[in-house]
């Protein structure tokens, strides 16, 4: 928890809301996922909680990007999940 920021954070403790994305137009390979999926991710989140501000979705998306290089979520087929630490994370955040 000590690594990540307050508002990757913020991120986690909002999974309910973002888990309903569904990803499109990414390939996998040798297990990293390529293409646009936090850009996806943070409009959707964006549109869900009417976040207008050009401003936050930069830092939306450097936060899912920051939860991505920390192992908190991972890209299983076209949903965004917590891996099992995200998960305890987010529990005690809830």
């Amino acid at each position: 928890i000590a690594r990540l920021s307050p508002q990757a954070l913020i991120i986690l403790s909002k999974y309910r809301v973002w888990q309903q994305v569904n990803i499109q137009g990414t390939t996998t390979t040798s297990g990293r996922t390529a293409g646009d999926w936090e850009g996806q991710v943070t409009r959707f989140l964006k549109a869900k909680m009417g976040i207008e501000e050009g401003y936050y979705g930069i830092r939306i998306n450097h936060s899912f990007k920051e939860l991505d290089s920390t192992g908190m979520v991972r890209l299983e087929g076209h949903k965004l999940k917590l891996s099992a630490i995200g998960l305890e994370i987010h529990q005690m955040l809830e």
